[in-house]
Order: C-alpha cells, then sequence, then structure tokens
C-alpha cells in the first residue's frame, strides 16, 4: 500500500493493470516452448506428486506434447502422504489423467551403491543425504521400468520432473568456529538420471 500510494499518488504513475497477466502468459508460453523443445519427439514419464512443481510442470507439460506421448504418474511410496486418492482426484480436476502406482515396497527396499558400497534398504537408512540419493535413484530406474512396460527404449523417453532449480541445491556460509563454512544442502526430488 505505501508503494502503490507514493507511485500513484505521489509520483503519479499509472498502473499497468495488465503487466502480471502479460508476464504470466509470457513465462507460461517461454516454458511451455522449453518443455517442447527438450522433449522433442520422445515421449514423456511425468511423476505428479500434487505438489505446486510437479503439477505446474505437468499441466505446462500437457499443452505441448502429445497426449499419446505424455505418460503421468502418481507413486504412493510409502513416505509421504495417506491422501493419495484425493490428490488424484485434485490432479483430475486440474486436467491431468493420472495413473496411481503402489510403490511402496519397491521404495522401502530400494538401494543404492556409493563408490562400492551398497547403502539400503531405504527403510533401514537413516542418513538424510543417503535417503535423498535412494530415493533419486529409486525414480530413474521407475522411469526406465515404466518405458520398459510401454515397450520404449530409454532414449525414447525423458522423465519430467518439476523440482525448482532454486531447490535443487541451497547453499550458504555459517559461521563455525571462526572458520566460514559452505553448507549444501541437496534436494530430496533431484534425479540424475
Amino acid at each position: 500500500e505505501v508503494f502503490r500510494a507514493f507511485l500513484g499518488d505521489i509520483a503519479l504513475l499509472p498502473a499497468d493493470e495488465n503487466m502480471l497477466g502479460d508476464q504470466t502468459e509470457a513465462l507460461v508460453a517461454e516454458l511451455s516452448a522449453e518443455i517442447a523443445e527438450k522433449a522433442g519427439d520422445r515421449h514423456v514419464i511425468a511423476f505428479a506428486s500434487g505438489g505446486i512443481d510437479s503439477t505446474v510442470a505437468t499441466l505446462l507439460a500437457q499443452g505441448v506434447i502429445d497426449p499419446a506421448k505424455l505418460h503421468i504418474y502418481y507413486f504412493d511410496n510409502g513416505f509421504m502422504r495417506d491422501e493419495d486418492d484425493e490428490v488424484i482426484a485434485m490432479l483430475a480436476e486440474a486436467g491431468l489423467n493420472v495413473e496411481k502406482i503402489d510403490a511402496t515396497e519397491s521404495f522401502e527396499q530400494a538401494t543404492i551403491e556409493i563408490d562400492g558400497v551398497t547403502y539400503g534398504p531405504l527403510i533401514d537408512v537413516l542418513d538424510p543425504k543417503i535417503k535423498r540419493k535412494i530415493i533419486g535413484n529409486h525414480f530413474a530406474e521407475l522411469k526406465d521400468r515404466i518405458a520398459a512396460g510401454l515397450g520404449l527404449d530409454t532414449t525414447e523417453v525423458m522423465l519430467l520432473q518439476g523440482t525448482n532449480a532454486a531447490d535443487r541445491i541451497e547453499s550458504g556460509n555459517s559461521l563455525g568456529g571462526g572458520q566460514a563454512t559452505e553448507q549444501i544442502k541437496e534436494h530430496h526430488n533431484q534425479v540424475q538420471a
């Protein structure tokens, strides 16, 4: 209100009532074009969780990807929410045709090998960094299994993942014992495959 009063009443600058809508339209067009370009002729497997990031990314893809090549899945991994059916209904209401996959046991038993050491199963892992690596790796494995189930080679498929770039790596400096140390948090949705 202070800025609005200053700009309108004191500086006498007219408000552009269409600015937000115009910027949003331009951003949607830009991101949709980027998705279409990156997907090319490949099939797109989208993992929709019901969160803002994956829902928006999937809706954008739906606008530019051939419906026969867009495959949308919601995984019940056993570690998230108990309202799976409500999330799927919300995604359907938003216009997304989502297939639910019960992957509870698959995630619980997922493992990962890092530098020759096998970690897991996930259900027994306490280290958050290792958990995130197992989960990310397992999502990539599931994408490959889905592709095979669709009769597609993994080179014919891309994974659409709706994680903000800002979420992928958060870093900052903190002072500890008089020394500046960098802390890096890897986001749980970052998939390397």
